[in-house]
């Protein structure tokens, strides 16, 4: 059952609160593995974690075009962008350590954007349910994987997609950082992310007199509204540089690549870039691996130079 048709059940409260948004979680989760028959499928399975991969390409499907609906299009007519409103409650929620909850967060927005609260909670709820789910059962391929190593005499060694969106925006900013001092004898090279108001550059650089500008987006799916405004804001402040990067944390369609190659070319970029959570990965594991086991063990990054 989708959110269309939650809205159409006449349980749910003039205005839902909190454990009404906590119980329509749980319903969508619950919702989707009985009507996927998910329990009984995923253990009568030859190969579990085949059949988890088909459900993880099903879930991801189906979350892009729950992001593309009506309800939870975010129109900024004043900045003249649009973007999704599951981003802009997750950045509200980041921005003040006094909300408790998603829910808090999702009232805020709300009442900020004079959007109606029961049909984008029942929304926003759907997504937030299987984007958990799909989470979790991408985790559970992993677990799966290791007993499954435990229990044979084989020494195969087995190697695990790193989870970038576990980690806070500031934690992959910092890791992108010191990947790229390790990567090139910099003439200059600046992480101005940590100040907070980086002119759409995150981490900048000059290299044999070639500019670079990396722009870090640690989200499951990258936003083509985000890279815009970030692009923006370097035309505005007439920083634009030969090259411009996006690190992302998640997956990147090829259409977005290319709707983001475009724009940046209108704007007299040379060259545009952008590299998927799994192409940063192995970007790692080839140049930097002790800089990711590091990453992957939860050990402090050393302090940034001067």
């Amino acid at each position: 059952m989708n959110a269309y048709q939650k809205l159409e059940e006449t349980k749910y409260p003039d205005s839902i609160d909190e454990n009404c948004f906590s119980e329509l979680i749980k319903e969508f989760r619950s919702d989707f593995l009985n009507e996927n028959n998910y329990e009984e499928r995923v253990s009568l399975h030859r190969f579990p974690n085949d059949f988890k991969n088909e459900i993880l390409k099903e879930l991801d499907d189906y979350l892009q075009k729950v992001q593309q609906r009506e309800e939870l299009r975010h129109n900024d007519y004043e900045k003249k962008f649009s973007g999704n409103v599951t981003t802009e409650i997750k950045e509200i929620y980041n921005a003040d350590s006094r909300l408790k909850t998603l829910f808090d967060a999702l009232m805020v927005y709300c009442d900020k954007n004079q959007k109606n609260l029961n049909v984008t909670a029942i929304h926003v709820a759907e997504y937030q349910s299987l984007s958990d789910l799909f989470v979790e059962i991408e985790k559970s391929k992993k677990y799966d994987s290791i007993n499954k190593a435990s229990q044979t005499a084989s020494i195969e060694k087995s190697v695990f997609p790193i989870h970038f969106e576990d980690r806070s925006g500031i934690e992959f900013e910092r890791l992108v950082f010191a990947y790229l001092i390790q990567l090139k004898n910099w003439d200059i090279i600046q992480y101005l992310g940590q100040t907070g108001n980086d002119g759409g550059r995150d981490i900048w650089g000059v290299y044999e007199g070639k500019s670079f500008c990396y722009q870090c987006a640690n989200y499951r799916h990258l936003e083509v509204r985000k890279v815009k405004e970030d692009i923006k804001k370097l035309v505005s402040e007439k920083n634009i540089p030969d090259c411009f990067i996006v690190v992302c944390g998640g997956r990147v369609s090829a259409n977005m690549r290319t709707m983001i190659s475009s724009y940046a070319g209108q704007y007299g970029i040379k060259e545009t870039e952008i590299w998927s959570g799994v192409e940063f990965e192995e970007k790692l594991r080839k140049d930097a691996p002790l800089l990711l086991k590091r990453f992957v063990n939860g050990e402090e990054f050393p302090e940034i130079p001067n």
